[in-house]
């Protein structure tokens, strides 16, 4: 399973009913990689906020979240459910 259809199986319902956790959750997408065995996963912050408001399916567009504030910052129950789910925060390089 991937990282979008492990959010959207198991996260939907958290999703959908916080509105709190849905602006959480589409900053820890936001500049950060989740890694789950091999396989690592990152998104820009449009897609980001596309995946959020398409899980939601409440009449959102991405824009909703886009630029909300925060991008890059992981809440402790997003990092839980996510960890949950078998994926762990991956953070970007930083290069000298």
């Amino acid at each position: 399973m991937d990282f979008k259809e492990d959010v959207k199986i198991c996260l939907s319902e958290k999703l959908i009913g916080n509105d709190e956790y849905a602006v959480d959750f589409y900053r820890a997408l936001c500049n950060m990689r989740w890694q789950k065995s091999e396989d690592v996963y990152s998104c820009s912050w449009r897609y980001a906020g596309e995946i959020i408001s398409g899980i939601r399916n409440k009449g959102e567009s991405y824009i909703d979240f886009y630029c909300s504030g925060g991008e890059g910052t992981v809440s402790e129950e997003v990092e839980k459910d996510l960890k949950e789910l078998g994926w762990s925060k991956l953070e970007w390089e930083v290069e000298d």
